[in-house]
């Protein structure tokens, strides 16, 4: 069995620049702006508030051998794909107007399969891992 491991840096950098963007916005906006500066030093707040809770949850992990892959995240329920159901699943992402959703592993062949949320995972990782224990892995 192989474990992966949600991966959290990227979102840690996003959160961090956006964090001493509306730092510097409201540093620079006091003195002229005192309104907007407010406003900056809010929404810079609001941002480090989120990025600590969100950091305070235990990271999700997916785990793959040659029977099932089952994604755990604590606080939620572990959903499972076992091989005696089917052999094959699909990494999807939806595109729509505003970009690309984050990709999802699916059962295609089963009706009604739950999907497992892979953001923060390497797909192609996860895709030449499922192929390694003798899943089909379509993308």
């Amino acid at each position: 069995m192989i474990t992966l491991h949600e991966k959290r840096s990227d979102r840690d950098v996003l959160a961090g620049f956006l964090v001493i963007v509306f730092a510097l916005a409201a540093w620079r906006g006091w003195a002229n702006a005192r309104v907007m500066a407010v406003v900056m030093a809010v929404l810079g707040a609001v941002t480090l508030v989120f990025w600590l809770i969100w950091r305070s949850r235990p990271a999700s992990r997916v785990e793959i051998d040659g029977g099932s892959i089952t994604w755990h995240c604590d606080g939620k329920e572990s959903i499972r794909f076992g091989r005696e159901v089917s052999g094959h699943v699909a990494l999807r992402r939806r595109v729509t107007g505003q970009g690309a959703a984050p990709w999802r592993l699916v059962q295609p062949d089963v009706p009604g399969s739950p999907s497992m949320d892979l953001f923060g995972y390497n797909v192609f990782q996860l895709r030449d891992t499922c192929t390694q224990f003798g899943w089909q892995v379509s993308m």
